[in-house]
């Protein structure tokens, strides 16, 4: 599944990060939403580190979709989940400034 998420990303997610993201839904399978969705905070602060937060920002809008496509998050939860993780990379963007 990781390589359909990288084919279908346009170059968004890397594979290593696409198998990074699968972790998310193996917690989801196994642990239940909640688990899963303290697993996605971790992989966001790993995009975040490892990519930039402006690279971050667009991979986890990809993801929060392929989440809600796989019925983790409904389309609320992922907006809300979109403006939140947009708040934390602003925040990070001014604080380096």
């Amino acid at each position: 599944y990781a390589n359909v998420i990288t084919d279908s990303s346009n170059g968004i997610i890397t594979s290593d990060d696409a198998n990074e993201f699968v972790k998310v839904l193996h917690t989801y399978s196994f642990y239940g939403k909640e688990r899963a969705l303290d697993e996605f905070k971790n992989l966001g602060q790993y995009l975040i580190g490892k990519n930039g937060a402006i690279r971050a920002l667009s991979q986890i809008s990809f993801l929060l979709g392929v989440m809600n496509s796989n019925q983790i998050i409904d389309q609320g939860e992922m907006e809300k989940m979109s403006k939140e993780y947009q708040a934390i990379i602003m925040k990070s963007l001014m604080n380096k400034n």
